[in-house]
């Protein structure tokens, strides 16, 4: 019986170092899609740079195009709105999940078009190794960016869809999630105002900057 347990727990453990390995091979995938997509922006970025010195809302665009497909912002939603999303009708859920997609794109357009776009800048990512959590099949994808003489930490969640592709379901800066941190804003909103108010407080907030992105030309 000893014997029999023995070789049952050794096959279990085969089975998981087997399947560390190839999710670990699949971090190394997860690894790839956040550095290609970074690089496809830069160099866009710096490609267009004249351009977008005109008119700094194209950068909404190369965002919408190169990294936005690369998110799953209806996974982020969920986790933004936690329980409230178990309450909020199917009509305001897409309503949510579109405002929310396109506060992120102003929010990032914003602080990358600073950091690139700025004369003699540059900026400089450093690709950490990959943390798999092998019981959730999610992994984060470690980076170190370089600016300006700053060094920031950004860690990206990531996990595999049933299509097999790699998207990004959280941000992480210097130790701050972007989804706690809008959870906590959002879900207090809620308790005050309501979902309705909510959405409407974001798309006001989105075209506001989209305004100053505009008035900027």
């Amino acid at each position: 019986m000893k014997q029999l347990q023995r070789v049952v727990c050794g096959l279990l453990l085969a089975c998981f170092a087997v399947g560390s390995v190839v999710f670990a091979q699949s971090g190394d995938a997860a690894r790839d899609v956040v550095k290609n997509t970074t690089d496809q922006m830069l160099t866009a970025l710096k490609a267009e740079r004249e351009n977008l010195e005109k008119d700094p809302a194209g950068v909404y665009r190369l965002v919408d195009q190169i990294v936005l497909p690369n998110f799953d912002f209806e996974r982020m939603s969920m986790l933004v709105l936690g329980k409230n999303w178990q309450r909020t009708s199917d009509t305001q859920k897409q309503e949510f999940v579109q405002v929310f997609r396109d506060l992120l794109v102003r929010t990032y357009a914003v602080a990358i078009a600073k950091a690139v776009l700025k004369p003699g800048s540059d900026v400089e990512i450093e690709y950490l190794p990959v943390y798999a959590d092998t019981a959730s099949r999610w992994v984060t994808v470690k980076t170190l960016v370089k600016h300006e003489g700053n060094t920031f930490a950004i860690d990206y969640n990531v996990y595999p869809t049933d299509q097999r592709e790699w998207k990004v379901f959280n941000v992480v800066v210097e130790g701050i999630s972007l989804v706690t941190n809008y959870r906590t804003e959002f879900n207090n909103d809620i308790s005050n105002i309501g979902m309705e108010r909510l959405i409407e407080k974001i798309k006001a907030r989105n075209e506001a900057e989209m305004n100053r992105a505009i008035e900027t030309q």
